[in-house]
């Protein structure tokens, strides 16, 4: 009882910080998008490195027993199910069907509804996470070795990132699409099981030198 009393304190300034830096990342959006407002940028950036970073927090256990579909879950009842609700009712007030849009890989074509990209983008990254845990010889390696994983993860995803702006003009895709914001939700895996000086050390170093030369307005 007194540790669970010491530990709460503790647990309750992790999650007031999520809090505070979601409001922050969701008023970010919102000033954005009204454009007579001055842009502050950032905030769906942010709030994909959240995304990353409560994946790990609270699904991390289940990935590193196998159990992938199942660390989905939420994300499925809680996201995707509503906005394939929004989908349909799009369809039914506008007019016209596409099935790419119910796979979730409208983005790819131009289909998404405005302003509703980032949660295809975010389940397309969530994907792809958890088909790298699904793996056998990564997931044990990331059980023991979770911040290592990550990092290795986060240098590759970053390296795809450049190589699609390089190879591919996803500008005509407002650069909508998984491999420009992998590596942000990859980045807040990384921040989750940074526990030690050093590793925190070592994870503000690479946002410092990353993060500017990777965002895309």
């Amino acid at each position: 009882m007194a540790q669970s009393r010491a530990e709460s304190p503790d647990r309750a300034a992790t999650l007031d910080t999520d809090i505070l830096l979601r409001a922050f990342a969701i008023c970010g959006v919102i000033i954005v998008h009204a454009r007579d407002v001055f842009g502050l940028y950032g905030g769906s950036e942010l709030l994909f490195l959240l995304a990353g970073y409560n994946f790990a927090r609270f699904q991390s256990q289940m990935l590193f027993e196998g159990r992938v579909l199942k660390a989905l879950r939420p994300y499925i009842i809680n996201i995707l199910l509503p906005f394939l609700a929004i989908i349909v009712a799009h369809d039914v007030i506008k007019g016209g069907f596409d099935i790419r849009r119910y796979l979730l890989i409208g983005n790819f074509f131009g289909l998404t509804i405005r302003y509703f990209y980032f949660i295809e983008v975010l389940v397309q990254c969530l994907v792809i996470l958890t088909l790298a845990m699904a793996i056998r010889p990564v997931r044990e390696y990331a059980k023991k070795q979770p911040w290592h994983t990550g990092v290795a993860i986060f240098v590759a995803a970053v390296a795809v990132h450049f190589i699609g702006l390089r190879v591919s003009d996803l500008a005509v895709l407002d650069y909508r699409v998984p491999q420009v914001y992998l590596y942000l939700v990859i980045y807040g895996w990384c921040v989750h099981f940074a526990k030690s000086k050093g590793q925190k050390n070592f994870a503000l170093m690479l946002a410092l030198i990353v993060f500017p030369t990777t965002f895309v307005e």
